[in-house]
């Protein structure tokens, strides 16, 4: 996406139209259509500037509407330096909010920006009063003159006219309480509204819980921020509260160090519960990815929860079970029969769009999405088991993850000669920039275009289902090694080619 000149865009006054036109001027990847207040908020700032004094050149160089991928985090209007050194931010509203949600609109949009620069001018422009606001140097909110804007806007010399999707890496603001527990533990992140909604809630729940304990379940899909919201509340609760952290599997790196420096919070594997485990001294059980409980914990944890009147948290993906006897047991259902309150993330905030495309297709061939290049995946072909080694060590040096979730499916040596390799059953919960996987006659397309997988005959974990769990834990880049089965390579490589050449 590139920067426009605000006052030349400013000048199509049809609807339609110039959505039209700001595509074209932006050279947008994927198309967008601008709302008629959105439209209008422009045109009155671009009418206002100008009666204080802009210049033409001054309107040059915004980036307008623009969206970090991965995450629904919108800005209005974005300017740069050439050097990035200095940013320029402008919110439009079309009519009045209150000054808290702007103020906090503001130092959210600072908090995305601020691994580019220090320096980030703020405005918010009401297009209805015919105010402006701007945050002073204590970060609050106050209103000011138009000339105030004009001073910062006329400052710009050369101006960045680059890809602005170059500026923004995953890494820089998806935070992950087990991938980056540092920035977890010192706040460096937001929650979205429904997150903060939600939190409130809970914690408002839980506060009315001392002498009737509750049961409350929070559900969504992969992306939604599940276990963000989760250790949030725990943290919370903790400052006044003694808690239990039970994952659902195996503990990582994360786990250890959160535990460590978190007080008043103990975190534990569910393959360490048993008869003997005593919770009688915590007033909260956190449970993280609850859909992988067995049967004999489950109860483990309900008869605690009950003998010692504990309040107990439950965060679930119905559909990210593993194995065949979870399936069965379908614990998601049995938990959200019997939570008090129930909570559903339906925003996700970890989603590569481009990447969530492509694997719409790639599990259903009927289901293709043409507004995107998929650059983000690279699909290659290896004519024998040996040659996709050379591969994966090729990925492995570029900073891919191989997950090694085809054990129980592929030659043995493969996985002898291989380096980095990642058991998908140890890394329930975190989140990878980069992934590298391997498929070969395990997989194939029904009659409906419907990716099955041929069964594993050593285990009970369902393939597709581990499959699905790798790439829905990527982030960033998807690489998809074909190993032997030609007629699977030309299939898959057909999502990427007729999106490319359609």
């Amino acid at each position: 996406m590139k920067p426009v000149n605000i006052y030349l865009l400013s000048q199509v006054k049809e609807e339609q139209l110039f959505s039209r036109y700001e595509n074209m001027l932006s050279g947008r990847k994927e198309e967008k259509r601008t709302k008629v207040h959105e439209q209008l908020s422009l045109c009155l700032l671009v009418n206002h500037l100008l009666l204080s004094g802009t210049s033409l050149e001054a309107m040059d160089g915004f980036f307008y509407s623009y969206t970090i991928q991965h995450i629904s985090k919108e800005f209005d209007l974005l300017k740069f330096s050439s050097d990035c050194k200095k940013i320029l931010n402008i919110e439009l509203k079309s009519v009045p909010v209150k000054q808290t949600d702007m103020e906090k609109q503001l130092l959210q949009n600072q908090h995305y920006l601020q691994h580019l620069s220090n320096n980030i001018l703020s405005y918010v422009y009401v297009a209805s009063k015919n105010l402006l606001y701007t945050l002073d140097v204590k970060k609050g909110l106050i209103s000011c003159a138009f000339e105030h804007l004009v001073e910062d806007m006329m400052s710009f010399g050369d101006v960045f006219r680059n890809d602005i999707d170059a500026l923004f890496e995953a890494s820089d603001y998806l935070i992950s309480p087990l991938n980056t527990p540092e920035k977890f533990l010192n706040h460096n992140y937001f929650l979205t509204n429904q997150q903060e909604d939600f939190k409130n809630s809970i914690l408002c729940h839980l506060k009315d819980s001392e002498h009737n304990p509750t049961l409350i379940g929070i559900s969504g899909s992969a992306g939604t921020g599940k276990t963000l919201l989760l250790y949030d509340i725990a943290k919370s609760c903790a400052e006044t509260s003694r808690i239990c952290m039970v994952h659902c599997g195996l503990l990582s790196n994360g786990h250890y160090y959160l535990a460590s420096h978190i007080e008043h919070m103990d975190v534990l594997s569910i393959a360490d519960l048993n008869e003997k485990t005593s919770f009688s001294s915590y007033q909260y059980i956190f449970i993280d990815e609850a859909q992988r409980i067995y049967q004999d914990r489950f109860q483990i944890i309900e008869a605690a929860a009950r003998l010692h009147n504990i309040s107990c948290i439950y965060s679930y993906d119905p559909r990210q079970v593993l194995s065949n006897e979870e399936f069965k047991l379908d614990i998601s259902s049995r938990i959200s029969s019997m939570t008090h309150y129930s909570y559903k993330l339906s925003n996700r905030i970890r989603t590569n769009k481009e990447l969530a495309s492509f694997l719409t297709s790639f599990f259903d061939l009927k289901r293709k999405i043409y507004r995107y290049t998929y650059e983000s995946v690279d699909i290659l072909f290896a004519s024998r088991f040996l040659e996709s080694v050379r591969f994966l060590d090729f990925y492995a040096k570029e900073g891919y993850t191989f997950f090694n979730f085809t054990r129980f499916t592929y030659p043995q040596q493969i996985f002898d000669i291989s380096h980095d390799e990642t058991a998908i059953l140890q890394v329930i919960g975190l989140e990878f920039e980069r992934v590298c996987i391997l498929i070969d006659g395990s997989y194939t397309y029904n009659e409906k275009g419907v990716l099955q997988a041929t069964g594993t005959s050593d285990s009970d974990y369902m393939a597709l289902k581990l499959l699905f769990q790798a790439v829905t834990r990527t982030r960033d880049k998807l690489c998809i090694i074909v190993v032997e089965d030609l007629s699977f390579f030309q299939q898959i490589l057909n999502i990427k080619a007729d999106c490319l050449f359609d």
